[in-house]
């Protein structure tokens, strides 16, 4: 939810020292509101109702298009060994994969 927030509120945020994280300078007044009220929000129930409307509403606006992801996932038989996925997603562990026959 606060990443919501973070990337698509461009209205001023009270006591907030995190600007300047909307990089795509999205704004939605709509969106805005509904994150806002979801921070505040006086239970959980109301937070996600809140959060699932304005998350509707940008994924229709499609304001962003992220590039890059993490896909750390590694797929392999019982005969190949040596595997230590980096967290970066660097593939150059591949060079030091055994390959037993």
């Amino acid at each position: 939810p606060i990443f919501l927030r973070d990337i698509f509120n461009s209205s001023e945020i009270p006591n907030d020292k995190r600007k300047g994280l909307n990089r795509s300078r999205y704004n939605n007044p709509e969106v805005d509101k509904l994150l806002n009220d979801a921070l505040v929000a006086p239970d959980r129930a109301k937070a996600l109702e809140l959060y699932t409307a304005a998350q509707e509403i940008i994924t229709r606006e499609v304001p962003m298009v992220p590039l890059w992801y993490r896909a750390n996932v590694m797929v392999a038989r019982k005969r190949v060994g040596n595997i230590k996925v980096s967290a970066s997603g660097d593939w150059d562990f591949v060079r030091s994969l055994t390959v037993s026959l």
